[in-house]
């Protein structure tokens, strides 16, 4: 019996489709869970650093501080020349631009980061208005991932006025 070599091309064609179909599709779950690991690596990180003692005293300082600072020209005149050691407020706003530039381009995945921190952050972000007006006055753009950080994380509590436990889910004390 002859060979037909159209047809078994024609096989062999299609077999090969099929393989580079299958080849794809396991491509494209792969990357979706590498991008989730990445994420998750992300989020690991920066929940890690949240809970840094240095951290946490430049929430404090802006917090507690930084408004009385703020009220004396002499401070708000250092700004053009900022010493982060006179300015530990700033040091937090580099650590919240960093966060939002990872966040504005997808390096950090913002439901799970802003439930988590997004109070301290509106604080913080109000708290330090003053200095960023200072700062804005010579380039507009400054700290702008930080301050599109805080817009996410006021929109997200504005969209989560009742807080973010899943409904229909029982809550503890409804347990026996």
């Amino acid at each position: 019996m002859p060979v037909n070599w159209e047809m078994l091309n024609t096989a062999f064609a299609g077999g090969t489709f099929v393989v580079i179909a299958v080849t794809a599709i396991v491509a494209t779950i792969q990357l979706h869970h590498l991008r989730a690991s990445n994420q998750l690596m992300a989020l690991t990180t920066v929940m890690s650093d949240w809970q840094r003692p240095q951290l946490q005293e430049w929430l404090r300082f802006v917090r507690w501080e930084l408004a009385g600072k703020a009220k004396d020209p002499v401070f708000l005149s250092s700004l053009d020349a900022p010493d982060r050691t006179r300015h530990p407020e700033l040091l937090l706003a580099d650590y919240f631009e960093l966060i939002g530039a990872c966040m504005k381009y997808g390096l950090l995945q913002k439901e799970s980061f802003i439930d988590a921190v997004c109070g301290p952050i509106v604080t913080a972000y109000a708290s330090m208005q003053p200095v960023l007006d200072v700062l804005r006055r010579k380039d507009p753009r400054t700290y702008e991932s930080f301050e599109y950080l805080a817009t996410e994380c006021k929109l997200w509590m504005a969209r989560h006025r009742r807080g973010s436990y899943p409904k229909g889910f029982p809550r503890f004390t409804d347990l026996a």
